[in-house]
């Protein structure tokens, strides 16, 4: 079991030099994520809403479900890092770092019940889901610059 928590570890975490299934992984998820970004974009335009908004639908559906999955696997699996060895406090403290917690808010708002949410906080939950590109920074340094141009044109 620790041999299978560890290869985990090892998949989901940034690919190392020759780790081909964990290059692969690398790049699926990175691939989701942005494809995930430009889908939250198009889906504010009407037109496309309207006629897509179906498969953008399907689409969120099929995202949500692989990013909880990887979001559960990397909670089981974080044993398998000497910072988070401990059974329960070990998975709290990683659930509690800044990337996991991007991880659960970037899938939370599927989650949570519409049917009693005002306007305002559904538009809010949208835009949690655009924290599925800040799970890049696990991936690249680009982040920074994205979070520079975020910073400078909020408004």
């Amino acid at each position: 079991m620790n041999a299978l928590r560890e290869r985990l570890w090892t998949i989901l975490e940034p690919a190392t030099e020759g780790d081909t299934l964990s290059k692969w992984c690398d790049v699926f998820l990175i691939t989701l994520i942005l494809t995930n970004v430009f889908a939250a974009v198009i889906e504010t335009v009407e037109w496309i809403a309207n006629r897509w908004g179906w498969a953008l639908s399907l689409f969120e559906h099929f995202s949500v479900s692989i990013f909880a999955v990887e979001y559960l696997l990397r909670l089981w699996s974080c044993r398998a890092n000497p910072q988070y060895d401990s059974l329960i406090w070990g998975r709290v403290r990683f659930a509690m770092t800044p990337l996991a917690l991007i991880d659960l808010l970037a899938i939370l708002p599927a989650f949570l019940p519409a049917s009693h949410i005002d306007l305002r906080m559904l538009r809010l939950l949208r835009m949690f889901r655009l924290l599925r590109s800040i799970k890049l920074a696990r991936y690249t340094a680009a982040v920074d610059i994205f979070v520079a141009v975020f910073r400078e044109k909020k408004e």
